[in-house]
């Protein structure tokens, strides 16, 4: 059974951020799997082409691997709520999203939780966060899943670590969601947009 997953992000020709990927599943295999050799992503990835941005989804476990290719499809979001875990463990890239689906309202489709815990605010169900104070973008050091976008943007000192609490959100102007797929700005709200 398959009981991880990376989403890629394929665009101009290019593989994105693939040693971020790949350091991820090294880190996951000498966690879950040390007696075995990690995939090696860029042995693996399919031969594509063109400008258009496509997700590439990777599952995978100790002894086998799929992949599948699609259209990159971006969600509708036109609000975000808090919501509220002590318990969530989210610190590998899990297939089974079950724990996050849970804090999910299934009725509200185009309504995005921002999951708070232990007082602190983490991440999206699906993305990391990063909120806007004047020019700076600043993301919670209190994550749940270290992305690798949000590596990447924090290596280049395009965003900044902060601890953010829910009482913290009026300090922002701005919420953005990141992940491999996303950059700042591609899906944003005001932060006037959380429901409390």
């Amino acid at each position: 059974m398959f009981r991880f997953l990376e989403s890629i992000c394929f665009r101009s020709d290019v593989y994105q951020l693939l040693d971020y990927h790949q350091v991820r599943v090294d880190q996951t295999f000498r966690r879950f799997y040390p007696d075995k050799t990690p995939l090696k992503l860029n042995e693996i990835m399919p031969e594509l082409s063109g400008n258009e941005k496509v997700k590439v989804r990777l599952i995978y476990n100790e002894l086998d691997h799929e992949i599948s290719v699609s259209k990159y499809l971006p969600k509708t979001i036109s609000k975000l709520r808090l919501a509220y875990s002590d318990t969530l463990d989210y610190s590998f890239k899990y297939l089974d999203r079950s724990m996050l689906n849970q804090l999910l309202n299934p009725e509200q489709e185009n309504e995005e939780i921002i999951i708070v815990k232990d007082g602190l605010v983490t991440d999206s169900s699906y993305s990391n966060l990063v909120f806007r104070q004047g020019n700076v973008w600043y993301t919670p050091s209190t994550y749940l899943l270290n992305g690798v976008k949000r590596q990447r943007l924090l290596q280049q000192e395009v965003i900044f670590e902060r601890e953010i609490r829910p009482e913290d959100l009026d300090k922002y102007s701005e919420v953005s969601l990141i992940n491999a797929m996303l950059d700042p700005g591609d899906i944003s709200l005001p932060v006037d947009n959380i429901i409390r």
